[in-house]
């Protein structure tokens, strides 16, 4: 089976030849095709950041994207003429796409038999299983759509836009949703109020996909495949001005292409052809990271409620990311708007945390601190026992947990104790700041201290999205709530210095 690492090993090679190619071009005064050779130079760059980052988080990157960004990334060499790199990369493509299917075969993730993606709980939870179930009904990609829709409405079906009559879940406008089939509604139409807004979110997303699907037949038929940036293209500039801009001389500039007015509202002016696909791209590249975020891979198995989906393999640490989410939306959230520890539902549910850790006596949710509470309950509702994951009122008894195996080496144990530039968080770890101590030494000083003096203030976060660049976590306690923050990551996938969090707990179970 080819590894990830000879995946990097071939792409430093692809990108060294390219490099070649561009100061060949530099040489020879061929200015057009050396500015070429450097877009592609940028856009394998990420990618092989991108399969770095799957090296140091145990592939948790999307394996398919990056072998599609990389599909993408062939077919434009071969437009432009550059053709040094295109056998490595190939091969390239082969790799990935062979530990993809590993992977899919080894967990049952993915689209893989007996599995599928089904919506994380959250705000969009409905619509994502919506989209979903569409999708895989037409026989199209799922990620595909909910990227077009990520996009698009951020998953709002009732969006307007103020400058057209694009509305709903696709943004159609009104001419178009017309012509594939939707109703007009009394009242509606025109700027900042269309149709497709008025319709039922079923009915949106029967049209939407039945129109996605047009268009993958389109792109396939006119350029070989169908990949999710030629579609969003397609459905963003309409068939033929997308096939204009594919085929357009990449140094050319875009108003040349498309006309100066629709440069100008698509935020394309003064960009060359180069530029305006590499902005797709971006955007592609940023939605599908929503995208993936608003879902997870799921097998059928019955639980005690008969018959709900459980995640594919769910460990402990999986199904404490569903817990803390599904915590967050049930009692922190009231259609869409936060709800505060004072206020019900989540008051009452604050209390709950506080007597699961044996604090009953706590009646005021605002005047004692209920993070560590939350967290505790969250990782024992996913199945933690008091000896994987001790729960307290304090984040300080499992940190101290966590610093002990260390001490001792054990690896392999519930939970252990890094500093932030030892190992990139992962999904299901918990990482921590503390603004009463500064680092694990001053952690470390409290293990000699009596059973009663082990305490000092500090809060962890569960992680429970891992992208390059970034982590996304939840927390309770964060402002009064349970919400969700990010928090940026280095090239290899580790805190980021300037963040406060210094610490993280790997979660084993």
């Amino acid at each position: 089976m080819a590894s990830l690492q000879d995946l990097r090993d071939n792409l430093s090679v692809a990108l060294e030849q390219l490099l070649d190619e561009r100061d060949a071009a530099i040489a020879a005064g061929e200015t057009a095709k050396a500015a070429t050779a450097q877009t592609e130079i940028d856009r394998i760059k990420p990618i092989l950041g991108a399969v770095q980052f799957a090296i140091n988080h145990d592939g948790a990157v999307n394996l398919n994207a990056v072998a599609a960004r990389l599909q993408e990334s062939i077919e434009a060499q071969r437009a432009i003429g550059l053709t040094t790199a295109l056998k490595t990369l190939k091969k390239a493509v082969e790799e990935l796409r062979e530990e993809a299917d590993d992977d899919v075969a080894d967990t049952g993730g993915g689209s893989g038999p007996g599995a599928s993606l089904q919506a994380k709980p959250g705000p969009n939870q409905s619509v994502v299983n919506m989209l979903i179930a569409e999708a895989t009904k037409r026989g199209l990609d799922p990620m595909m759509i909910l990227t077009i829709v990520a996009i698009e409405s951020d998953f709002k079906p009732r969006l307007t836009n103020p400058r057209s009559s694009a509305a709903g879940l696709f943004q159609f406008i009104d001419s178009t949703w017309v012509k594939e089939g939707g109703k007009k509604f009394p009242g509606r139409g025109g700027k900042g109020n269309g149709h497709a807004a008025g319709a039922a979110i079923e009915t949106q997303i029967e049209i939407g996909c039945k129109f996605v699907a047009k268009l993958v037949k389109f792109v396939k038929e006119k350029l070989g495949s169908a990949s999710t940036l030629h579609v969003y293209m397609a459905h963003q500039q309409g068939q033929a001005g997308a096939l204009k801009i594919l085929k357009a001389n990449p140094n050319e500039a875009i108003e040349s292409v498309i006309g100066d007015d629709a440069a100008i509202d698509n935020g394309f002016g003064g960009m060359t052809v180069a530029e305006t696909i590499a902005k797709f791209r971006n955007t592609i590249r940023v939605n599908e990271d929503q995208a993936r975020s608003e879902v997870v891979a799921v097998q059928p198995g019955p639980d005690a409620g008969g018959g709900r989906s459980q995640p594919a393999g769910a460990s402990t640490k999986q199904r404490a990311i569903e817990v803390a989410l599904a915590e967050m939306e049930i009692f922190a959230r009231s259609n869409g708007a936060i709800v505060r520890e004072n206020r019900p539902p989540l008051e009452a549910r604050v209390l709950e945390y506080f007597r699961f850790v044996d604090r009953g006596d706590v009646t005021d949710t605002t005047a004692v601190p209920w993070s560590a509470a939350y967290m505790s309950f969250v990782m024992h509702k996913a199945g933690a026992t008091n000896e994987q994951f001790p729960k307290s009122a304090g984040h300080a008894k499992y940190i101290l947990a966590s610093l002990r195996n260390r001490i001792a080496n054990r690896f392999d144990a519930s939970i252990v104790y890094f500093d932030r530039n030892e190992k990139a968080p992962r999904l299901g770890d918990l990482v921590g700041f503390s603004d009463e101590v500064r680092n694990r030494a001053d952690i470390e000083a409290f293990l000699s201290k009596p059973a009663d003096k082990q305490f000092f203030s500090s809060h962890t976060d569960l992680v429970v999205n891992v992208n390059a660049g970034q982590i996304l976590v939840v927390g309770g306690n964060v402002s009064q709530t349970i919400t969700t923050k990010r928090i940026r990551v280095d090239a290899e996938g580790m805190i980021a210095p300037s963040e406060k969090h210094f610490f993280l707990l790997r979660v084993n179970i």
